[in-house]
């Protein structure tokens, strides 16, 4: 791409000074590589070298401290309990989701009969055939409909 090694080191060392992190996507990094490219251009800077001459070649600071250690353990643990959140939010709603899908008068079949005209989607077909009026709104069924669910 021709990017200087300089220019490409010094925006990602600003960004781990500033946030901690380095970026989530390739397209980020060398968005914030772009402009730090312009601004260093507009100070009058240039980076047209692409050999360096720098005595440190990583992005981690040379004497890591153990409060840094520290904060990036309280840092991982935090974002591991907010995915265990995450989780168990998910497996919540799949089963509600679930439960909208079984039958509302046996409970034990899925839901597989559309009752016309109120289109309530609430019985299985057994449990459907004997009705006259829809359980969940009282309208008198006029017919009923067997949708495919995937």
């Amino acid at each position: 791409m021709g990017l200087a090694a300089v220019l490409v080191r010094n925006a990602l060392r600003k960004q781990v000074e500033r946030h901690g992190t380095l970026f989530r996507t390739v397209a980020d990094a060398l968005e914030r590589v772009f402009d730090y490219e312009e601004t260093q251009r507009r100070q009058g800077l240039k980076f047209d070298s692409v050999t360096v001459n720098e005595g440190s070649s990583s992005l981690e600071p040379k004497n890591p401290t153990k409060a840094g250690k520290e904060s990036a353990a309280t840092l991982a643990a935090a974002k591991c309990r907010a995915l265990q959140q995450e989780v168990l939010e998910l497996r919540r709603r799949v089963k509600q989701e679930e439960g909208r899908l079984v039958c509302r008068e046996c409970k034990k079949n899925r839901v597989a009969v559309l009752l016309q005209p109120c289109s309530h989607l609430h019985l299985c077909a057994p449990c459907a055939r004997p009705r006259d009026t829809c359980p969940t709104c009282s309208t008198v069924i006029r017919g009923t409909f067997r949708p495919i669910i995937g």
